[in-house]
Parts: structure tokens; sequence; C-alpha cells
């Protein structure tokens, strides 16, 4: 009796709640495990090797890429076919062949220019040779591959409501890749040896999870599945072009910080950067995983013209993740010296508090931006935020070479809040309201 109530109770609970729940949940063990690699790899690495693993995992968000958009393309057409098993199976087969043929075509061309990338992206790094620079770019770079390919899995089931299935398996992939780098700084090897296997230690079971994942949803789908119509693939890349150039616009305004830094600061102040903002990294994945959740439900409310829902549901959520970056950064601001101490002991890496507060200004505005942008992408529409992402990707990137020059780990992230500031926090909003606006003049 007690159980067939909890289970009742439990159906009665909306999915976004649960995907949510399901992705705080995983965050938690996910940052957990983070906090303490820190740690641990500080310990075991040093601090300048630990600033090349750090570079080397910030190149993860570029590898995303690899998948030209079809990942969100596909999440979204699954969304309007959620009813229709036979048209989601032949888009998600469709997207599989498709991610298939860029991971081949991407590998290759990592290969020939491996050399020239690793050389200019490690050139502050003289005590690891070019060799050795080479061989962690090669693999890690395959393996950052694998896991933006088959993160298509991780799309296809937050389109079906199974999002929690999502957020668990990367869950299992830190705690293995933890475990992991626990025996490999244990183990009789050189100092380069360890960071090496270190790196591939920690990216391969996010790789090989995300790949078995897909395998798992399409390894029983019919032959006719297969055939590859071509309204299907047209679809798919029509929407993909769109959402790519986006992504990797957006990548030139959050993700570019690294690069740079790469070029004008020591190891030890990108060490300094890097344990920031993974500490924020935690938080934001709070409302990110929140937005994430809501997605499939902004694309189905938006196509029943159902307004009064999407705007509920964006102004609760910004709510709540307001709320909680500023107690976050009230927190750390209390007890960031005894947090950088316990992450550090050895090291003694201390992070500013000027430059916590710095972030926590950041992420407020992310929060802002973020919420309304993936409704706009929920829906397909991408003028605006192509538009504003090409103008914000410029501003960007000058903003953060000038500043980083002038004063740091501090210039990167104040050129990406200036250029959110003249773009973004006005420009996406006020597309939404547009929309809006619209529908209720549909309405009377």
């Amino acid at each position: 009796m007690f159980w067939e109530k909890f289970i009742l109770l439990v159906k009665r609970v909306p999915s976004h709640y649960i995907v949510t729940g399901s992705a705080w949940g995983s965050r938690i063990v996910i940052a957990a495990l983070q906090l303490l690699s820190i740690r641990v790899l500080l310990e075991g690495l040093g601090a300048e090797r630990y600033a090349v693993f750090l570079l080397t995992n910030a190149l993860l968000s570029w590898y995303m890429l690899a998948d030209m958009g079809v990942g969100i393309s596909l999440q979204n057409y699954i969304s309007e076919y959620r009813r229709d098993q036979e048209t989601s199976a032949n888009y998600l087969a469709t997207a599989s062949i498709l991610c298939l043929g860029l991971f081949l075509f991407f590998s290759i061309l990592l290969y020939f220019i491996n050399q020239w990338l690793s050389q200019t992206y490690f050139k502050n790094f003289i005590f690891i040779s070019d060799l050795e620079k080479g061989r962690i770019f090669l693999y890690s770079g395959m393996l950052f591959l694998m896991s933006g390919l088959g993160a298509v899995a991780y799309k296809a089931w937050y389109a079906h409501h199974k999002g929690y299935l999502a957020n668990i398996m990367p869950a299992i992939a830190s705690v293995i890749g933890f475990v992991a780098i626990l025996i490999i700084l244990k183990s009789n090897i050189s100092e380069n040896d360890k960071l090496f296997y270190c790196i591939l230690g920690f990216i391969s079971p996010p790789a090989l999870i995300s790949v078995a994942s897909l395998v798992w949803q399409i390894r029983n789908f019919p032959p006719e599945c297969w055939k590859v119509e071509t309204h299907v693939l047209s679809s798919l890349l029509k929407r993909a072009s769109k959402f790519w150039i986006l992504y990797a616009l957006a990548a030139g305004v959050l993700n570019v910080d690294f690069l740079i830094l790469s070029q004008y600061v020591p190891p030890s102040e990108i060490s300094i950067y890097g344990i920031g903002t993974k500490i924020f990294g935690f938080a934001a994945f709070f409302y990110v995983s929140l937005y994430a959740a809501l997605w499939p439900h902004f694309t189905e409310d938006i196509s029943k013209n159902n307004w009064s829902n999407v705007r509920a549901h964006i102004k609760k959520s910004f709510l709540f993740s307001a709320s909680f970056i500023i107690l976050f950064t009230i927190f750390l601001l209390n007890f960031m010296p005894w947090i950088s101490n316990l992450l550090s002991p050895s090291n003694k890496i201390s992070i500013p508090l000027n430059f916590i507060l710095m972030l926590g200004v950041y992420h407020l505005i992310l929060v802002w931006v973020h919420g309304y942008a993936i409704i706009l992408q929920s829906m397909s529409d991408m003028k605006v935020l192509l538009v504003c992402s090409i103008f914000q990707t410029a501003l960007s990137i000058i903003f953060q070479i000038f500043l980083v020059e002038k004063i740091g780990i501090y210039g990167a992230t104040l050129g990406m809040i200036l250029s959110f500031l003249l773009t973004a926090v006005w420009l996406i909003p006020r597309r939404v309201f547009s929309h809006i606006k619209t529908s209720r003049q549909c309405n009377e």
C-alpha cells in the first residue's frame, strides 16, 4: 500500500522537476569529485602540470561543436514528434549516421594539424617536450570528439523526458574517472607520464559512456529506420547549421578565455583562474540544468501558443537561480581562504576575493541571459541569437585580449561581462517579449 502511494506520488511530480532533481543530485557527485580532484591533482602533479590538465580539459567545449549542431536539432525534432515513435527513431538513426561521419572527418583533420595546434596552445609550458604536448593534444582530442558526438544520446533522452538518464551517466563517468586518477597518481611512473595518463583517465569514461548510451538507444532499431530519408536529413541539417553557428559564436564569447590566457599568463595564474571558474561551475550547473530540463517543455508550450506557462517557468527559474548565485558568492567571500587551504594545502594557491566577486557578477548576468536564450532556442528562433552572438563574440575576444595583457585573469572575466552588457543582456529578452506581445495580439 505504501509503495503504491509512493509511486502514484512520484508520477504526479512534473517531469522537469525529476530531471532537474536528478541533475542536481548528479552534479553534487560530480562537483564533489571535481573539488577533491583539485586537491589530489595539485598534490600529485604540482601547480604547473595541473595548469596543463586544466587547459586540456578547457578544450572540451570546442570539441562539443563537432556534432555541427545535430544534437540540438535532433532534440527539438524529437520533442515535436515525441508521440510518433517511428519518426523519432528515424531522426535519431539519421543523426547517429551523421555523427559517425563527423567523427571520422574530424579525427583525420586533428591527426594532421595536431603538432601545430599543440605547440601553439602549450607554448608557455617549457617543462614538457613538443612530443609530449602533441601526445596529450591528440589523444585528448580524440576522446573529446567521442564525448561531443556521443552526447547526441543525452539530447535524445532529454527530448523523451528521460533527462535523468542524461544526468546520471556523467556522474557515473566522474566516479570512474576520479578512481582512475587515484590509481595513476599512486603508480610508479614519471611525472610527465602521470600527467598524460591522468588526463586520459579523467576524460575517457565520459567519452566511452556517452557513446555507449547512444548505442544502447539505437541497438534495437529495425532496418527501415536506418534508411536515410532526404527530408529528414535536410531538415536536421537545416536547423543544425543555425544552432552550430550560434554555438560556435557562443564559444567565442564563453570559452575563448583559456585560449587567450594560455598565450599571455603564466601557469600559476592559469591554475588560480581554473580553480575559481571550476568552483563557480558547480553553482552554474544548478541553473543550467534547470533551464535544460525546461527546454522540451518550452518547445511543447510554445507550439500550443501557451506563453503563460513559459512566462511562469522563466520567472520562477530566474528568481531561484539569481538567489542561489548571490548566496553562493557571499558564502565564498566569507570562506574562500579556508576553501583555498583545503584545496591546496601544500601549494598554497589563494583565490583573490575581488576575483570571486567578479565571477559572481558574471554568473548573475548568465542567469538572466541564459533563460531567455533557451526560450528562443526551444522554438528554433535563431535570428536574433545569431546576430547578437556575432557582435558579442567580436567584443569578447577584443576586450579579453586587451584586458588580459593589462590585468591578467581579471581581464578575461571583465571582458566577457562587458560583451554581455553591450549586447545579449538586453537584445535577447527583447526578442522574447516581442513573441509574447505578438501572441497576445493574435489571441485578441
